[in-house]
């Protein structure tokens, strides 16, 4: 294996850098005044310099004229960033200088990022003020500053970023740190990695944190709930819950409180437990003001249901208020706004603008593609969204394709009843256009049906088939879906429909009845 000392010698990158360091230090530093000497080493840990900037840093006039007199002077190591009276050291200067600092006077580096990050935070850059926490070496709670961004981050799409922060601590302490932990959960969230959620949610728990945390959150377990809420596992009532314990935190809640008011209320809705959610829509339009992604999201739930309740005119004007404010936040890309764009297209199909339908229903679609495992019960609600868009463009295949898309998604959402109706709904629309549906299914899967009209157990079915009870459950969800149905009662009746069961005469409606 090569040294460190051979590498340097093979390697003429290395020797040319070694000798502009050497330049920089014993050449060009210790020839400048001590003033001008003093204003470049304590600038060192700034990425870019401003004179506002540096003034506050510093906590000292000037810094413009002096930036201005570097580079006038011909300074080729201080960088302009266009022509804002913005700049940059070029890096390699850049490490000499934050070097100097380090070995002159160490104990002056934490204070002036702590005033740098001030300074950031009191301008909205937030990027900037984590990057300097994250560069103090230990000297700033990085994860703290992390936490703090964190929803404007997410607001902002800006998941990539989150994964940056967190590649800069080890592994061991976001596995021990609550802070990083529950951003690790939000990370995974966003990240489709569905099944880490759970694993970072109980690393923040076993952790020990006293006090509110630094978003304004009263406790790690009202921030567990937060992520809970936006996952939506466990179903819609458990969302609700969460929900609920969010948004009673009151100024507790912390930056997800307004959040919370939207996903309680589409939880409830998709439930079934209120029938008319649009006050609570309303409500929720007002809390999250501000926060442009969950904001646009509830402009297009009041839209759709306008849509539903026969106001188009109103429907579509909310919709396209959602759209414009999610493409003026550079949003578009962002996947948590589908149904942005699902609503989108089926207000333009109601409007009989096919071609602009098609076109938002495309880009909902790539959008849901890169959600996956995560956030099914979305998958399913914009789905059948896109598939009534469909319907009313006449395309009976698209909505099909939908429809089936939504059906093999919603055993795991037993008590969304909405959607299950929803969906029985689409399915006699199909059935209606289409006429009887070609269904095929294997004569293993006509096997099972037979015995799903009987009162067997999926338990009891496999054994008289003697097969195992996964095999009897994994055709029953195949029957399921090919049926375009959610249940077992209501496979038996579409199956009568078909004709692909067949009883007696004066049997067929017992045998529906009897699985009800």
């Amino acid at each position: 294996m090569r040294t460190a000392n051979n590498d340097t010698i093979g390697d003429p990158t290395a020797k040319s850098a070694e000798l502009l360091t050497s330049y920089f230090q014993q050449e060009f530093l210790r020839s400048l005044p001590h003033a001008e000497r003093q204003f470049l080493i304590r600038t060192s840990v700034l990425d870019r310099l401003s004179g506002d900037l540096c003034d506050y840093v510093l906590d000292h006039p000037g810094s413009a004229e002096h930036l201005e007199a570097l580079v006038s002077a011909g300074n080729v190591f201080v960088v302009p960033i266009g022509s804002t009276g913005v700049f940059r050291y070029h890096a390699l200067f850049a490490e000499v200088l934050l070097a100097e600092l380090r070995g002159s006077a160490p104990e002056l580096e934490a204070p002036l990022r702590r005033r740098a990050i001030e300074w950031h935070d009191r301008h909205g850059e937030w990027t900037s003020a984590v990057d300097q926490a994250l560069a103090s070496n230990g000297a700033i709670d990085a994860s703290a500053e992390m936490f703090k961004h964190l929803r404007p981050a997410i607001a902002s799409g800006q998941v990539a970023t989150i994964g940056r922060w967190l590649d800069g601590f080890d592994p061991a302490d976001v596995r021990s740190n609550a802070l990083l932990g529950l951003t690790a959960a939000w990370h995974a969230l966003f990240s489709n990695r569905a099944p880490e959620i759970e694993r970072w949610l109980r690393a923040a728990e076993r952790a020990t944190y006293v006090g509110p945390l630094p978003d304004g959150t009263v406790d790690v377990a009202t921030a567990s709930a937060a992520v809970t809420m936006m996952a939506g596992g466990y179903g819609v009532h458990r969302t609700a819950e969460m929900a609920r314990i969010v948004r009673e935190a009151g100024e507790g809640g912390g930056p997800w409180r307004s959040l919370a008011f939207l996903l309680e209320t589409v939880a409830l809705q998709l439930s079934g437990a209120v029938d008319d959610p649009r006050t609570m829509f309303e409500i929720a339009e007002f809390e999250t003001r501000g926060f442009a992604a969950a904001h646009a999201v509830t402009m297009a739930h009041l839209g759709i249901d306008a849509l539903h309740e026969g106001n188009d005119s109103l429907g579509a004007q909310q919709i396209r208020s959602a759209v414009e404010e999610i493409d003026a936040s550079g949003l578009r890309e962002f996947a948590q706004v589908a149904i942005v764009f699902a609503g989108q297209s089926l207000a333009e199909a109601r409007a009989g603008a096919f071609a602009a339908s098609r076109q938002a229903s495309e880009h909902a679609e790539q959008l849901l593609g890169t959600l996956d495992i995560v956030a099914v019960r979305s998958q399913i609600h914009h789905n059948l969204i896109l598939a009534d868009a469909a319907l009313i463009r006449g395309e009976h295949a698209a909505a099909l394709r939908l429809l089936r898309t939504a059906q093999s998604r919603l055993p795991g959402e037993q008590d969304a009843v909405v959607l299950h109706e929803w969906a029985a709904r689409i399915a006699r629309r199909c059935s209606s256009a289409n006429g009887a549906l070609p269904v095929e299914l294997t004569p293993a899967e006509h096997r099972v049906l037979e015995q799903l009209a009987t009162h067997r157990t999926l338990a009891e079915i496999g054994d008289h088939l003697y097969v195992s009870r996964n095999t009897v459950k994994t055709h029953t969800v195949s029957i399921y879906r090919k049926l375009l149905v959610s249940g077992r009662s209501a496979a038996v009746e579409r199956a009568i429909e078909l004709n692909l069961l067949d009883f007696p005469s004066g049997e067929n409606e017992r045998a529906a009845a009897s699985v009800r």
